[in-house]
């Protein structure tokens, strides 16, 4: 088995033989001999196309055994992708997911790797939320019998950084589509940009700006500090609007858990941010 995770070997030129695992209600996985053409193709990680049956299906590689489990072999029709769409740290975290809750391995492998992935999709089209130019007056008169829209007037006026549609129906107390009434009746405007799957790929890594915290968000990190060098199970809640540096209370506070030898998660709740976060944290953590 340990053959089917070697990180620096995932392909071989002499790779005789493929097991695949299907997307399908079956617990084992499947051997197909590989074609001379596609030795130099295939590598565990990468989807395969393959007879099944009368069917014609995709599978992952999951191994390049030195000996097939049966002696009779069907062989693959080709090789799907150009690089492998699974790492072998996540090959081994999928494997085990699969034993754990005695479920496929291939059914695990399709739900860790995204739809436009597969797809061969690159991004996918975000709308930020932007002013829409009009003054204070006509925005008065617009919003004058619509306190939803003045609302999302006012969270869009004060945001220091691109905010999503999500993001203003959420701090707006308002649905998506009340946002983007509000830009047809002209109170904002919405600008779509293709946001890149790959949430690192631009990311910059630069040093940090440095800068004093204000008495405020000196006691909130007090009081957080104090939960992480007790070493006990509490929840934090920090309430502050847009821009108030809430994030760099977050970012501090991971310094002194890590710097403990320690470890942190960080969530985001709108994935077209993840980008500016990603940003923020690498500039002060090296992983």
């Amino acid at each position: 088995m340990a053959n089917l995770f070697d990180a620096k070997h995932p392909g071989r030129q002499d790779a005789r033989f493929a097991r695949v695992a299907m997307n399908l209600p079956v617990r084992r996985e499947f051997d197909y001999r590989v074609p001379r053409e596609w030795r130099a193709e295939i590598a565990v990680g990468k989807r395969v196309d393959v007879p099944f049956g009368r069917q014609r299906l995709e599978g992952f590689c999951v191994g390049l055994p030195n000996e097939p489990q049966v002696t009779e072999l069907k062989a693959i029709y080709g090789v799907i992708d150009d690089e492998a769409l699974i790492t072998p740290a996540l090959m081994k975290l999928t494997k085990w997911m699969a034993d754990y809750y005695r479920c496929a391995w291939g059914e695990v492998l399709v739900a860790v790797v995204p739809a436009g992935v597969r797809k061969g999709h690159v991004g996918k089209s975000v709308g930020f939320v932007e002013p829409g130019g009009l003054s204070d007056e006509q925005i008065g008169k617009l919003c004058t019998r619509s306190p939803k829209r003045a609302r999302i007037a006012d969270v869009v006026a004060q945001g220091d950084e691109p905010l999503t549609i999500a993001d203003v129906a959420r701090l707006a107390r308002c649905s998506q589509s009340t946002v983007r009434s509000a830009e047809k009746a002209g109170v904002v405007s919405i600008r779509y940009e293709t946001v890149d799957d790959d949430v690192f790929a631009h990311v910059v890594d630069e040093p940090p700006p440095e800068f004093d915290l204000a008495a405020e968000q000196v006691q909130t990190l007090e009081k957080v500090t104090e939960q992480i060098d007790a070493r006990l199970f509490g929840v934090t809640l920090l309430y502050g609007v847009t821009g108030s540096g809430k994030t760099e209370i977050y970012l501090r506070a991971i310094a002194e858990c890590v710097g403990s030898g320690r470890q942190a998660i960080v969530l985001v709740p709108e994935i077209s941010l993840t980008p500016q976060t990603v940003q923020r944290f690498k500039s002060r953590f090296d992983r």
